[in-house]
């Protein structure tokens, strides 16, 4: 599940830099709202990423998994990424993470 999301926020990173009026593949932009948007669904998690003005939007949505959210602010700090806020949500089995995160200069270039 994070490789995949690590993955869309380069992808999506890369995609912002260059042409922010083309779609490609799973994501879509628009240049009315400013915002680049891809998403994954695996047998592990959907896993959404949104630019939005100077912030990334992440959300997973899977199954409960001890620790899940931990090992996941883990990664995000171990690529130097700033969590501005964190909410996390259970019903039954299901676990819905969403982090917003300050998209840095190096990001983004």
């Amino acid at each position: 599940m994070l490789p995949s999301a690590t993955s869309y926020i380069h992808s999506l990173s890369a995609m912002a830099n260059s042409a922010p009026a083309s779609p490609c593949n799973s994501s879509s932009t628009s240049d009315t709202i400013n915002e680049l948007f891809a998403n994954s669904k695996s047998s592990i998690a959907d896993v959404e990423v949104k630019f939005s003005g100077a912030n990334l939007l992440l959300k997973t949505v899977s199954p409960r998994l001890p620790g899940q959210a931990t090992k996941i602010m883990s990664v995000l700090e171990d690529l130097s990424l700033e969590v501005l806020k964190v909410t996390i949500n259970t019903a039954d089995e299901t676990m819905v993470n969403s982090f917003t995160i300050k998209v840095s200069v190096s990001l983004r270039s």
